[in-house]
């Protein structure tokens, strides 16, 4: 799964011209099913985590 997200962020970003907001939210939509049933770790805690590794 993650390769395929990569690959669908990848080609996203690599598109020269400024994605609309329509397509914007196709692709946050198109992850959310990536990543539907997934355990998701909340935002806090990766930001916890990273500022006690310093």
């Amino acid at each position: 799964m993650n390769a395929e997200l990569r690959e669908i962020v990848s080609a996203a970003l690599a598109q020269p011209r400024r994605s609309s907001c329509c397509e914007l939210k196709k692709l946050a939509a198109d992850i959310r099913v990536l990543s539907k049933g997934r355990k998701q770790t909340p935002s806090e805690d990766l930001l916890r985590e990273g500022r006690d590794q310093r």
